[in-house]
């Protein structure tokens, strides 16, 4: 399992570009605000196969996500986070349209990436939680 944060250039060159390598599926199953950012679940087919429905959850500070962790952990190290939240209800809207582009269709990449900064902090920390292969 991966536990190291990764930052903006993985998301922007590795992860968002997976899903159109691999034809790679993310779509919401729940999605709220909270008082400190957002919650979500969301189901991934990586390669083909179904991963299941993931928990997850964003640190939202000036209307940007600062923090996610796509496997939440420690409420100690959320609540670090929390305490600098001002939060902002755009926020939803664009993020459900950023998830949307991952419908397994092609151009995932060309239609997410121009949404990144407008959702997400450039020193955003992201914490996958998740092996880089999917497990048969």
């Amino acid at each position: 399992i991966d536990t190291e944060p990764k930052d903006m250039e993985w998301f922007r060159n590795i992860f968002i570009p997976s899903f159109d390598k691999d034809r790679n599926v993310a779509k919401i199953e729940a999605l709220e605000r909270t008082e400190s950012g957002l919650t979500t679940v969301i189901r991934n087919i990586v390669k083909g196969k179904d991963t299941g429905a993931a928990p997850q959850r964003g640190i939202v500070k000036n209307g940007r996500i600062v923090y996610w962790e796509a496997a939440p952990g420690s409420e100690v190290k959320l609540q670090s986070m929390v305490d600098q939240v001002l939060a902002e209800d755009d926020l939803l809207r664009k993020y459900s349209a950023f998830i949307e582009c991952f419908n397994g269709s092609p151009g995932a990449a060309a239609k997410a990436l121009p949404m990144l900064d407008a959702i997400f902090d450039p020193e955003i920390k992201i914490y996958t939680g998740i092996d880089t292969e999917p497990k048969d």
